[in-house]
């Protein structure tokens, strides 16, 4: 029963690693647009995200760490 376990572990094992090291599929070109006018992208929702922390965020450790992650997350998205 051991032996079945540890083949089966291995080959899952090796089956993860040879999808870990595939290489990616290729994206399709995009269509272009009627008259040879690119279409407008529509602009991007504004998403929103919520955390929940153990203590204050001045506290100098992780939940400070999370909200000043938060913050740059923020800006870098502009928002």
């Amino acid at each position: 029963m051991r032996r079945l376990f540890a083949l089966f572990s291995l080959i899952a094992v090796i089956v993860m690693v040879m999808a870990a090291c595939a290489a990616p599929a290729a994206a399709p070109a995009a269509a272009p647009a009627e008259g040879g006018e690119a279409a407008a992208e529509a602009p991007a929702e504004p998403f929103r995200i919520a955390i929940v922390m153990p203590s204050t965020i001045t506290d100098l450790a992780w939940s400070q760490s999370m909200y000043d992650g938060l913050l740059a997350v923020q800006e870098e998205m502009g928002g």
